[in-house]
């Protein structure tokens, strides 16, 4: 796989980012499959690099997986200040779209994040539906009311009152009947700390608008010995044919 790091100067952040990207060495097709892959709070697109088995699925199952570094932005434009969202759902996929062999199709554009990087997940896909075919989620964030405990400087950050955010599951209204034709994988370790708040979303999500989110409980916490031992699942769960890179039929 090559293993590319990005610098570029981004117009709508107003400030030069980085991406790193997993790709083939050779790739055989200019449509690759895609994986957006979504990091968790105090951590950058490095970290699933350096800390799990993510390079070794991608050669086996030859597909680019994006890494974009998010900074403590909960995926999120914070109000008078950075525009994450936009920059991570607009400027980006347009910017790389010029540059790679990326995928063009939901059919084959997927999207995978951990804790802060779930709830950026969800976020995406409910607003933009028609992005992704499939969606995982690990031990995501579900409710921003813990903001207040996990990140002292969320008023410079993300909003002066994180429990006046919108609920993420009324996020899901604006396309509930899109969402329902999403493929879904959520998993959740048995120690971990969000369990009860993942719970309470499955159940919002199910009763509100009919969407499985397809939810795991496993042995585990909120760390990355869970996170790497999701891998293997998460992509026999993808529509990806291993070793060649193909989509299933």
């Amino acid at each position: 796989m090559a293993n590319l790091e990005l610098q570029f100067s981004s117009s709508v952040l107003q400030n030069q980012e980085t991406i790193r990207l997993l790709l083939p060495d050779h790739p055989s097709s200019k449509n690759l499959p895609t994986i957006w892959w979504l990091h968790g709070l105090g951590d950058n697109g490095s970290v699933w690099l350096r800390k799990t088995r993510l390079e070794l699925f991608a050669s086996q199952y030859q597909v680019a997986i994006i890494l974009p570094d998010m900074h403590r932005s909960f995926y999120r434009n914070a109000p008078d200040g950075q525009r994450y969202f936009d920059y991570l759902t607009e400027e980006l996929p347009a910017y790389l779209g010029t540059l790679l062999p990326l995928a063009t199709t939901a059919r084959k554009r997927f999207l995978v994040g951990n804790s802060m990087g779930g709830y950026g997940a969800y976020r995406w896909i409910a607003h933009y539906p028609s992005h992704f075919s499939h969606v995982a989620t690990l031990s995501p964030v579900t409710d921003l009311t813990v903001v207040r405990r996990l990140m002292p400087d969320y008023r410079n950050t993300i909003w002066p009152d994180p429990e006046k955010i919108p609920a993420l599951s009324t996020e899901f209204a604006l396309t509930a009947p899109d969402l329902k034709a999403v493929n879904w994988f959520q998993s959740m370790g048995t120690d971990d700390e969000l369990l009860d708040d993942c719970k309470h979303f499955d159940q919002m999500i199910r009763e509100q608008y009919q969407i499985d989110l397809n939810a795991h409980i496993e042995p585990g916490k909120h760390d990355w010995n869970f996170w790497d031992s999701q891998l293997p699942k998460i992509f026999e769960w993808l529509p990806l044919e291993k070793l060649t890179g193909g989509i299933k039929a």
